[in-house]
């Protein structure tokens, strides 16, 4: 659905585009050229237009994720993650004295927002996520090594089966 809103929209703005773009041609060329150059002149604009909104349609930003795992609990899996790794600089208590997180996952609707909120770098993936994986600026955890590929795929799987609290 998202991409096809995407098209619909790109597409909306091409055409109109082409039609101002028409209509200046039409008012401010067409009376200095003649008729054979006004007609290739109006077949390459077109043969342009075409090519750029064919390009538009087919622009795949890749699949979206799955889960590996379904059976994800946010008490036995994800929390675990979270406490060793975020809440350095994550939570009421942080012990990082260079700390600039404002978000704090001491509290769980905190970290279901960000783990259902959809990320502005990429569609496929969710704020938590894109920031795990270093798709969004800035990437997690800040200033230290990313997270293994096996414990983002844990707090993936447990995204995409909705974040619940469980």
């Amino acid at each position: 659905m998202l991409i096809l809103s995407i098209i619909y929209s790109t597409f909306n703005k091409l055409a109109y585009s082409l039609i101002l773009f028409n209509k200046w041609v039409n008012v401010q060329l067409r009376p200095m050229c003649s008729m054979d150059n006004f007609k290739k002149m109006n077949f390459y604009f077109y043969s342009i237009a075409l090519c750029m909104l064919l390009n538009a349609c087919a622009y795949n930003k890749g699949e979206a994720p799955v889960p590996v795992n379904r059976s994800v609990s946010y008490a036995l899996d994800v929390k675990p993650i979270i406490i060793t790794h975020c809440f350095k600089c994550h939570s009421d208590t942080a012990t990082n004295p260079n700390r600039s997180g404002s978000v704090f996952f001491n509290d769980f609707s905190v970290v279901q927002t960000l783990a259902l909120k959809q990320s502005n770098a990429d569609p496929n993936y969710t704020v938590l996520i894109a920031r795990l994986r270093y798709i969004e600026s800035p990437g997690m955890p800040f200033r230290e090594s990313p997270l293994s590929d096996s414990l983002i795929q844990v707090i993936q799987d447990w995204v995409l089966i909705g974040a619940p609290n469980n």
